[in-house]
C-alpha cells in the first residue's frame, strides 16, 4: 500500500476517532465505526464482562513500519471472542478494503478494523470496571500534556472504554475513564476522557469530578 493511498485510511478513521471525542453530550449511534459507543454514560449491562474487556487488552495493532501487518488476525480474534455479530467490508480510499468486524456481549460492544488480515484499529464500549472511587479533580488536573498512555494507566488504571487506531504517521488513542471517580455533589454520572497521539497526551476533558 502506497503512503498516499493509507493516507485517505487515515483521514477516514481520524475523523471517526475524533468525532467521538467532539460529541460526548450527544446520543449513542449504533452506526458501525471506530466512533466509541456513548452509551457508556449509563449503567454498565450485568454480567460487566470483565473477562471481555482483559481479552481487549491482547489484540495486537499492526505497525506502519511493517507496511501496517502484524496486527492480530482473524482466527486470533475468534479464539478470543468467538464468531463475530457483525462484518462490513469497506472501500477506504483507491484500492483499499478495510475488513470491519463486531462482537456483542449484553451491552458489551468490541469493534476491530482489518486491513489485509491485520488489525489497524481497536474499540470496546459499554463496559465500566468496578472500583473504588478515588480519582479527584485534582488528580485530574495534575495530568499534563506530554504524559505517556501508561503513566496515565499507572495513576487511573485502565480505561473503561477505549478507541485506538494506526494509520501513516500517526497512532491515536481516545481513553474514557467513568469509574473509580470522585463525583461532585449532586452528580450521578463523572468521565474523564483523554486523547493520545504516538503515545504521549494531547488533549484533556472531564465532566462531574467533585
Amino acid at each position: 500500500m502506497t503512503t498516499k493511498k493509507m493516507s485517505l485510511v487515515s483521514l477516514v478513521f481520524l475523523a471517526l476517532l475524533l468525532s467521538a471525542c467532539s460529541s460526548q453530550a450527544k446520543k449513542a449511534t449504533t452506526k458501525p465505526s471506530l466512533e466509541v459507543n456513548q452509551s457508556w454514560i449509563t449503567k454498565p449491562s450485568v454480567p460487566n464482562h470483565e473477562d471481555v474487556r482483559m481479552k481487549f487488552e491482547q489484540i495486537r495493532l499492526g505497525t506502519e513500519a511493517n507496511e501496517f501487518q502484524g496486527g492480530s488476525n482473524l482466527e486470533e480474534l475468534k479464539a478470543l471472542f468467538g464468531e463475530p455479530s457483525g462484518h462490513e467490508t469497506k472501500q477506504a480510499g483507491e484500492n483499499v478494503t478495510i475488513d470491519a468486524y463486531t462482537w456483542t456481549f449484553d451491552d458489551v460492544v468490541l469493534a476491530v478494523q482489518q486491513y489485509k488480515d491485520s488489525a489497524i484499529s481497536r474499540s470496546i464500549s459499554n463496559f465500566q470496571f468496578t472500583r473504588e472511587e478515588r480519582i479527584t479533580l485534582d488528580d485530574y488536573k495534575a495530568l499534563t500534556e506530554g504524559m505517556t498512555f501508561e503513566q496515565v494507566v499507572e495513576k487511573f488504571g485502565k480505561p473503561d472504554v477505549m478507541a485506538q487506531v494506526v494509520s501513516t504517521g500517526k497512532a491515536e488513542t481516545q481513553a474514557i475513564w467513568s469509574s473509580g471517580l470522585k463525583k461532585g455533589a449532586n452528580v450521578s454520572n463523572a468521565n474523564i476522557q483523554l486523547i493520545f497521539e504516538q503515545g504521549v497526551l494531547t488533549k484533556k476533558s472531564q465532566n462531574g469530578l467533585g
